[in-house]
């Protein structure tokens, strides 16, 4: 309800909640290993991510979306010890009560293992195939596992970028920000690469550099990997120049710019 009342103070009217409840830790614990039992049969029969989940976490099978494995797949709900139930019962009246949209989802397991009870994902029509938008769920027993005393918790996350493009304040096509990738060769032109790349990005450029030594060849292809539109390539002969090259990805072409210019300039272009 919280993460309901933010999305819509945030301006995202279009959301859906898919909610579901994995039970108590004993009924988690008592359900993986009965689905283990009865998968174990009919694993020939599994997709191949779950044939692999199977083996590191069998409650993550739950969540494929391959319909002939859900047709294998029983139901967490008919392995819950009564209280979880009745929880669950009494989360969904008061998600109605608060008028919240949502749809009760058996499959809906989420990745990490220290969930408890309700699980949720929040989805907006907005955002296309990939329409998750937030994401959370009750950690109960988290805290105490960690060391700490025995306090319930619950939580969530919101895609920063996806919550523009929910509530309309971008498009999907115009979340393409350029991203530099600074590539330096020896200890003071890593210094000076560590500080430009902390002046793009207070001004909200994305940047990447190697904090390791490699050679300027690794460098460039991790720019090319990550996809980067430009590398700025800093050694000690550029910086003794107070010059800085500027290499086009795409293009395959770079220039020489002034060093004090370099965070102007690309703010310019980008």
């Amino acid at each position: 309800i919280l993460l309901a009342d933010l999305l819509k103070a945030a301006g995202v009217t279009d959301f859906q909640v898919n909610i579901n409840n994995l039970g108590c830790a004993k009924d988690k614990e008592s359900f993986a290993g009965l689905l283990k039992k009865a998968l174990k049969p009919k694993l020939k029969s599994l997709c191949e991510n779950c044939q692999e989940r199977f083996d590191k976490n069998t409650l993550r099978v739950l969540d494929c979306k391959n319909p002939d494995c859900k047709k294998i797949l029983p139901e967490i709900a008919d392995y819950q010890c009564q209280d979880c139930k009745d929880h669950y019962k009494s989360v969904l009246e008061c998600l109605k009560l608060s008028g919240v949209k949502f749809k009760p989802s058996a499959n809906l397991v989420r990745g990490l293992d220290y969930y408890t009870g309700t699980v949720f994902e929040v989805i907006s029509s907005k955002l296309g195939s990939q329409d998750a938008l937030a994401a959370g769920g009750r950690y109960d027993n988290l805290i105490k596992d960690l060391g700490g005393p025995s306090i319930p918790a619950v939580g969530f996350a919101i895609g920063i970028e996806r919550l523009l493009m929910a509530s309309g304040q971008c498009s999907v096509d115009s979340v393409q920000w350029k991203k530099i990738y600074i590539a330096t060769l020896g200890e003071a032109a890593r210094k000076k690469g560590f500080e430009l790349a902390s002046q793009l990005r207070e001004r909200g450029i994305c940047c990447l550099m190697e904090y390791d030594e490699k050679s300027l060849k690794a460098q460039l292809k991790a720019a090319s990997n990550q996809k980067c539109d430009y590398a700025a390539i800093l050694g000690d002969d550029e910086l003794k120049k107070g010059k800085i090259i500027l290499r086009d990805m795409s293009k395959s072409e770079q220039s020489e710019i002034s060093l004090e210019c370099f965070v102007t300039h690309l703010k310019s272009i980008t």
